[in-house]
């Protein structure tokens, strides 16, 4: 195991001193291309300073990756980042165009919501015939987003029902 652990480490050293190597030809300071190069792949120093949540961390698999993923794009969207745009485009087009689309195409489809919820909830689903579906997983990052955007978009199909049905009726 040690050769495939020193292959593994070359591998992602080598990505992230191209990284800061990179940086510094762009003009940052070897403290800010060193810190940006730590960025690349999943900074596994990066674990807080209390002892019981790193010993928990260490339990459940790939939780410090998925808070390290939600730690960068809150960093990548707020104040004085100059990512936002490009997050918010990346986000539009790979999360939330995809959740409305699959909604949309699946909320009158009686064999989607026989699914369990939590298959429901951890795949974008493509209906393929006779209750066959192409599941594809969604971003398990984004997972609350994801639910929050979803919940959003059935209140306000509803209210958009409610709505035409009380102008049909005159009483809107």
């Amino acid at each position: 195991m040690d050769g495939y652990e020193k292959a593994v480490t070359g591998f992602e050293n080598a990505s992230r001193f191209t990284e800061y190597v990179l940086l510094r030809k762009g003009g940052q300071s070897a403290r800010q291309a060193a810190f940006g190069a730590r960025e690349v792949a999943v900074d596994f120093g990066m674990q807080g300073a209390w002892t019981f949540w790193r010993q928990y961390v260490s339990t459940v698999p790939f939780l410090n990756a998925g808070l390290q993923g939600l730690y960068r794009t809150a960093r990548a969207i707020g104040k004085g980042s100059d990512q936002k745009a490009a997050v918010w485009t990346k986000m539009s087009a790979f999360v939330v165009t995809p959740t409305i689309g699959i909604y949309l195409l699946n909320k009158d489809n009686p064999n989607y919501w026989n699914q369990s919820q939590q298959i429901r909830d951890l795949n974008f689903m493509l209906p393929i015939g006779n209750d066959n579906w192409l599941k594809i997983p969604n971003h398990l990052n984004l997972e609350l987003f994801l639910q929050l955007l979803k919940v959003a978009l059935m209140i306000y199909i509803k209210e958009e029902m409610l709505i035409v049905s009380l102008i049909r009726l005159g009483q809107f």
